[in-house]
């Protein structure tokens, strides 16, 4: 072992890592925050409060893994907390409460999912009764107004990827094909369960409640 940190709190999200740092989700006296830490020695360069904590009988905390694209990271908490974050200081350059701002309510895990981030836009999605939501990234404010939301692509667990001009990802009980254009559906399936989908070599591969990890990629 070279090294260990201790006192990131509580939270489920991976670690994303670039140029010589560490960002992660955690949490301190029930505030949801994000950690940049010295990839060399496990040292905290800088930490940013970004709302309340998750409380959650599963587990407390935040859920997704930061998003790193350019000089900023992404980062959407539990609690719906989106802020587009800078990597130098961690100064946050504009920040949204998804589920607030949009009229939607929280799962009952929480929002579990990282931001896809694609040239000035970010998708994410609001869950329970909302949908994808695709917003302005670009500068150091985010737009009021979405440039569209798909209220039946409510999502289930994790967030979604991109691929050739259209959006993949589980939304209620079925794999489905969104145009990240207009939002518009292209295709559902129920056959593939509930679940999280990963891309590799230009295929999605579901891990969900009926398809093992990996066994059922297209």
């Amino acid at each position: 072992m070279l090294w260990r940190i201790d006192g990131l709190g509580e939270g489920y999200g991976a670690v994303s890592v670039a140029d010589g740092s560490l960002y992660v989700q955690g949490t301190r006296g029930g505030r949801s925050i994000v950690f940049a830490l010295d990839a060399a020695d496990g040292g905290v360069r800088w930490e940013r409060e970004l709302g309340s904590r998750l409380r959650d009988s599963r587990g407390n905390g935040p859920r997704g893994t930061p998003t790193v694209a350019g000089d900023s990271l992404y980062a959407l908490t539990g609690t719906g907390d989106l802020a587009r974050v800078r990597l130098s200081d961690g100064r946050v350059a504009w920040q949204r409460n998804i589920l607030r701002d949009f009229g939607q309510r929280n799962i009952s895990w929480g929002i579990s999912e990282s931001p896809l981030v694609e040239g000035d836009w970010v998708v994410v999605m609001p869950g329970g009764d909302g949908g994808a939501l695709r917003v302005r990234a670009a500068g150091d404010n985010v737009s009021a107004a979405e440039a569209w939301f798909q209220s039946r692509l409510r999502n289930h667990h994790g967030g979604v990827v991109l691929h050739e001009g259209h959006l993949y990802g589980f939304f209620g009980s079925a794999l489905a094909c969104v145009d990240f254009e207009t939002g518009e559906t292209v295709w559902r399936d129920r056959s593939v369960g509930k679940g999280s989908l990963t891309l590799a070599d230009g295929r999605a591969c579901p891990s969900s409640t009926s398809v093992p990890s990996g066994s059922s990629c297209r």
